[in-house]
């Protein structure tokens, strides 16, 4: 007789082990890989560092919605996730890219509920092992740029 698949119980095992995987795949070595700070990260960090001690940006725009940043301006909303780290952690590497390493993470759960809503509970597995493991994704989750944001808005949207 074949099998309905894995328990209840033993996916949560398995997606509790997917999300430790990925939370280790991008929280491992954080300020060092890639080493040293990228001029946008930088920007960014002094960025989130100046809002969480004076409420203004490094051009002294008090709570600006858009940041000016070597010349472009983007939506500031990358900076404020990374205010309370740098308000606690300081203006370190780690403060800087430790908010795209927890939102990769909470994409690979995300990414895990979507497919168990829209498909089964094993395509939701199978959703996070994939999202876990992507080079992409990875990629992004251990920089500070706000181009995690993007997946994990439309996957919190769609969920």
């Amino acid at each position: 007789m074949l099998s309905d698949g894995p328990s209840a119980t033993q996916r949560h095992a398995l997606l509790a082990l997917i999300l430790v995987g990925a939370a280790a795949i991008r929280l491992a070595g954080l300020a060092d890989v890639p080493p040293g700070l990228y001029c946008d990260e930088a920007s960014t960090g002094y960025d989130a560092w100046s809002l969480a001690q004076t409420g203004r940006d490094q051009y002294g725009e008090l709570l600006p919605l858009y940041a000016r940043s070597f010349g472009d301006y983007n939506e500031a909303s990358y900076r404020y996730l990374a205010a309370p780290f740098t308000a606690v952690l300081g203006p370190t590497v780690t403060a800087v890219r430790l908010p795209a390493a927890l939102a990769g993470v909470a994409l690979v759960a995300l990414l895990h509920l979507l497919g168990a809503r829209l498909f089964s509970p094993r395509v939701g597995l199978i959703a996070a092992a994939l999202g876990a493991s992507s080079p992409w994704l990875v990629l992004f989750s251990r920089v500070a740029f706000r181009g995690i944001l993007l997946p994990l808005a439309l996957a919190g949207a769609v969920a």
